[in-house]
Order: structure tokens, then sequence, then C-alpha cells
């Protein structure tokens, strides 16, 4: 199996350090070395701004979406960008994913909001979906103050972000207040079923593995929820938005790239706008290795260039 020559050295490391994947550790012990080996990710771009605000959900509880704005005069109206971190609903935050969404910013010139929504288990689902849907809505609400045409948003994110994000787009397309036009996926869990044969490819020995992923399900899906149900696992899902424009890709090593490369499939085969991507010699998480794994940053410019293409 050829493996790229940056990807190498990252799995050449984890196996030196024991090749155990985070599904050793307490959750807590997971998000701290999430955030202590978060150093392979891109040099933070200037922006313009970059600015937390607070909004409250439905539960009454707050949450935070940080707003990066590239413009310094925006006069017009532009797409928004939506954006939902990774981490298996468990791990990772605004932080972990801040220079992606500032090198999205920079290169698109597009507004990007960042949900910080809660993670499981303390919130399993489906509150990270419903603090991302109520994200959308604010958002909806807000376009006018923040000069982002409401009619043109983008959800953006990367593995479960990613699932996420196209939950939003087909599931929760459109309201009078805003539009989802388009999705660009990374990796995304498109089903929590866990019976694609790279599940059994990428069992053990990586540092997403199929104990892994087991390890996120687990805290993410309750034993009272269906795993099928097409709010978790939207390949399930039969009522796809034709108008929303994909961008999806996936990664040869990685226990996701079947149920990524069968939800591609789907969409193209209901006749959707779709820009599909696979790099086989490389593995899950290279958004945020962009730095040491340099196909991440090349594929973050690929995406960039899929939306001014689209909108432009």
């Amino acid at each position: 199996m050829r493996v790229d020559r940056d990807t190498q050295v990252i799995l050449q490391a984890f196996k030196e350090a024991g090749g155990q994947g985070i599904e050793i550790l307490s959750v807590q012990d997971a998000r701290d070395v999430y955030v202590q080996n978060n150093t392979g990710d891109l040099e933070p771009d200037k922006i313009h701004s970059v600015k937390d605000r607070q909004i409250t959900v439905r539960d009454g509880n707050q949450i935070t979406v940080r707003i990066y704005e590239p413009r310094e005069n925006a006069h017009e109206k532009s797409p928004g960008i939506l954006f939902m971190h990774g981490g298996g609903w468990v791990i990772g935050d605004l932080e972990t994913h801040d220079s992606i969404c500032r090198r999205v910013a920079k290169e698109t010139q597009y507004s990007v909001i960042a949900v910080d929504y809660r993670l499981a288990p303390e919130y399993p689902f489906p509150y990270p979906l419903h603090d991302c849907i109520d994200a959308l809505l604010w958002l909806g609400q807000e376009g006018e103050l923040l000069q982002i045409e409401t009619t043109s948003i983008i959800v953006m994110g990367d593995s479960a972000g990613g699932n996420l994000a196209t939950i939003l787009a087909h599931q929760f397309n459109k309201s009078n207040d805003y539009h989802i036009a388009a999705e660009v996926l990374f990796y995304p869990v498109t089903t929590a079923i866990m019976d694609s044969p790279s599940y059994e490819r990428f069992a053990e020995g990586y540092p997403l593995s199929k104990k892994t992923m087991e390890w996120f399900i687990n805290h993410y899906v309750t034993k009272e929820t269906d795993p099928a149900n097409p709010q978790i696992s939207p390949l399930y899902y039969e009522d796809l938005q034709s108008d929303v424009a994909t961008f999806i890709m996936t990664v040869g090593l990685d226990p996701l790239c079947d149920e990524g490369v069968y939800y591609a499939q789907k969409l193209i085969t209901k006749g959707h706008y779709v820009v599909y991507q696979h790099q086989p010699d490389t593995m899950h998480g290279i958004l945020t290795s962009a730095k040491a794994i340099k196909l991440g940053e090349h594929y973050i410019h690929k995406a960039c260039d899929f939306i001014k293409e689209y909108f432009k």
C-alpha cells in the first residue's frame, strides 16, 4: 500500500508512541491530548476580525459562535460559511480548527461562522445537532447585520463536523430566513452503523480506527437511540435536496472511507452537482494536520476554489 511521505512520518510517530488511539483514555484526557497534539495545523492567517458571540439555543443555554470576517469594508452582502468542527462529537473546539477557518475566510473572502456546539457524552445526540441547527437559525436572522447573503449559505465540516453539516444541508435546508446552497465535506461520518469494508481494513493501528469510532459513537448515540436515524446517519436519508451543490473529499487510510464514497455515489445517482475528490495514500485528519501533511492544505485550497467558482 502506497503511503504519502508526510503521512508516513505521522504514522511512524504514532506507532513509536505505542500505536494506541484515544479510545484508551478518559473523555477529558482525550480532549486534552487532542488539543496538546494539535501542533500540525496551519499557521494562523491574519484576517480583518475574529469575534466570539454568545447565542441562546433552544434549551435556554448559550453556546459560542466565532465570526471570521475577512472583509475590511463589507458594503455588499456575500455568501457565508457555517463551519462545524470534527472530533467525533466528543473532542475538538473552536481552537482546534481556528487556523482552518482563518484560511477558508482568507481564500474565499467570505465570512466564516464556526459553531462551538456542545459535546457528548455530557450532551449526546441530539444536542450537538440541535446546537448547529440553532446556530443556522441565528445566522438566518443576523445575516443583514453581518452582511451575509442568507440565501447563499455554505455548510462545511470535517469528520463528525461533516456529518452535522450534511444533515443541515439536506434535512434543514431552508426556512423563511435562510437557504443552504452548498456543502463542503471532508471525510464525513455518513453512518453510525460501522459496517463498511473500510472499517475492517482499518480496525486498528491508525490514529482513527474502528475501535476509536466505536468509542466516539458509543458516547454520541445513547442505547435508546437508533443509530440508523437519518439525523445521525445521513446515508439513509432519501429526500436529498437536489439544489445543494456538494464538495466531498475522502481519504484511503480511513475507516470512514467507504461510507464517504457511498454517500458521494448516492448524491451523484440522484442527480446532484458533486465535486468528489479522493486521496488514497493519506489518512483521516489531514485538515487539522495540514502543516505536517501538505495534502491537507492542498485540499483546503481545492474546497475554497469550489466555493469561489460556484458563487462567482
